[in-house]
C-alpha cells in the first residue's frame, strides 16, 4: 500500500490548528484568568475555581453535541450537501440556545446556592455570586460559540478557530483584562471576569460571522489533484 505524504500533510494542517484551539480554550484561558483573578487575593480565586467548576460542568452536554456535530458536517460535506450541513447546524445551535439559556437563568436566580455548596467563606460566596452573573450573560455565547466552533470544525476551518480562540484568549481577556485591572481597580476580582465574558461573547459572534459567511464552504480537505491515466493505443490492422 503506497503512503500518500500530500494527504497526511493535509491532515496535517487541520489537526495542528484544531488542537492548539483546544490548547487555548482550556490552557491558556484559564490560566490567564486565574493570572488576573490573582491580583486580588486567594478569595478571588477560591470564588473563581467554584464558578469555573458550575460553568465546565454546565458546557459538558453542548461539547458533546459539537463533537457529534463536527463529524455529521464532515458526513454531509463528503457527500456533497452542504445544505444538510447548515439544517443540522441550525438545529443544534437551538438545543444549544435553549439548554444554555435555561443554565444561564439558574445561575443568576440560584447564585447563592450554587456558591454556598461550592464553599460556606461568606467573602468566597460574596465574590461567587457577582462571578455567576457575569457567567449567566455569556452562557448563549458560549452555546453558540461552541456550536459554530463544531460545524466550522468538521468543514476544516481549524486555522480560523484557532486564531480566533487566540485573539480572544491573549487580546480580549488578557489585555483587556489587564486593562480593566489596572485602571478601574475598585471593581475588585469581577474585572477579570468582565474581560472573560467579552473574550467569550467577542468569539461567539466571530464564530457566527465565520459561518454565515459560508467561506468554509469552499475549504477541501484533500484537493483535487489530476491523476495520471495511462492510455494504451491499440494498433489497428486494415
Amino acid at each position: 500500500m503506497k503512503i500518500d505524504f500530500a494527504k497526511m500533510l493535509d491532515l496535517l494542517k487541520v489537526g495542528l490548528p484544531a488542537g492548539f484551539e483546544l490548547m487555548l480554550n482550556v490552557a491558556l484561558w484559564g490560566a490567564i484568568l486565574f493570572w488576573l483573578v490573582g491580583r486580588f487575593g486567594k478569595e478571588a480565586q477560591a470564588a473563581t475555581s467554584a464558578a469555573l467548576s458550575c460553568t465546565n460542568i454546565s458546557i459538558m452536554p453542548i461539547v458533546g453535541i459539537r463533537i457529534a456535530l463536527a463529524v455529521a458536517v464532515g458526513k454531509a460535506i463528503g457527500r456533497g450537501r452542504k445544505d444538510i450541513a447548515i439544517k443540522q447546524t441550525y438545529v443544534c445551535l437551538k438545543v444549544a440556545l435553549i439548554y444554555m439559556g435555561f443554565v444561564g437563568f439558574c445561575f443568576f436566580v440560584f447564585r447563592d446556592i450554587l456558591m454556598r455548596m461550592w464553599s460556606s467563606d461568606d467573602k468566597v460566596i460574596g465574590i461567587g455570586v457577582n462571578i455567576l452573573i457575569c457567567a449567566a450573560i455569556y452562557q448563549v455565547f458560549h452555546a453558540a460559540r461552541t456550536i459554530y466552533s463544531g460545524s466550522l470544525r468538521g468543514a476544516g476551518d481549524t486555522l480560523w478557530l484557532a486564531i480566533a480562540s487566540a485573539l480572544g484568549a491573549v487580546v480580549v481577556l488578557g489585555l483587556g483584562g489587564l486593562f480593566i485591572v489596572e485602571f478601574f481597580p475598585s471593581i475588585g476580582s469581577l474585572g477579570p471576569w468582565i474581560a472573560a465574558t467579552l473574550s467569550i461573547v467577542v468569539v461567539g459572534l466571530a464564530n457566527y460571522r465565520r459561518f454565515k459567511s459560508n467561506r468554509w464552504k469552499r475549504i477541501d480537505l484533500f484537493r483535487r489533484r489530476a491523476v495520471g491515466v495511462v492510455v494504451e493505443n491499440e494498433a489497428v490492422v486494415e
